[in-house]
């Protein structure tokens, strides 16, 4: 299980910070698309996109857990070592 939740959950390239990447894109689009002034719906739109990618890409922390599940992980043995 954990070599399958590594990939997904990587710092750099798993799904939170691509997932935080979209939104952040996202919310570009928008600010640019947008007529100026911006509107209070607008202006809330690209608020909530750009808070959820900072919160999507906070997730990032569960890499480190990946790791040191890894480090319990017993080669071979399909186990988690007794601590």
């Amino acid at each position: 299980m954990v070599p399958l939740l590594a990939p997904l959950l990587d710092e750099n390239t798993g799904v939170p910070m691509l997932l935080g990447d979209v939104l952040r894109a996202a919310a570009r689009i928008v600010s640019r698309q947008a007529a100026v002034p911006w509107s209070d719906e607008t202006r809330d739109i690209v608020s909530t996109l750009r808070e959820a990618a900072q919160e999507i890409t906070d997730w990032h922390i569960l890499h480190g857990d990946i790791q040191r599940l890894s480090s319990q992980f017993r080669q071979g043995s399909g186990t988690l070592a007794a601590q």
